[in-house]
């Protein structure tokens, strides 16, 4: 499933084993996502994004950062233009809103996760 996957970003090493995995089994929940690897000192982590369209405009982005301490994300201020690259909490997301989903606890599996990021998507997408 993950050679079907565009990986876009700043990494210049693939996936890790643990975003491959949360891609493959997002990706069969939610379409249209764009996946974006970075890095901040040697720690990997990802941005999941979904653009929402009008016409052929882009009129606003989600944003979901991943790594292995989990999830948060919101609506990206700069619609990944500038804050590429930037996590969810220097670039402003508000996560914690009504609009944003939150860092995970430390109980939920990457399916559980998973789950939670897609419904959250889905949510959103609407």
């Amino acid at each position: 499933m993950t050679e079907e996957i565009e990986w876009s970003g700043r990494r210049e090493s693939g996936p890790t084993e643990l975003e491959e995995k949360f891609a493959s089994m997002l990706v069969v929940k939610v379409r249209d996502l764009q996946f974006w690897l970075h890095e901040d000192d040697g720690v990997p982590w990802m941005i999941v994004s979904s653009d929402q369209m009008v016409g052929n405009r882009v009129v606003q982005t989600l944003r979901l950062d991943f790594d292995e301490g989990g999830v948060k994300g919101g609506w990206s201020k700069g619609f990944l233009n500038w804050d590429d690259g930037v996590r969810a909490e220097h670039a402003e997301v508000d996560f914690d809103g009504e609009c944003g989903i939150a860092p995970r606890s430390d109980r939920e599996s990457l399916e559980e996760l998973c789950d939670k990021a897609a419904a959250w998507f889905l949510r959103m997408q609407k």
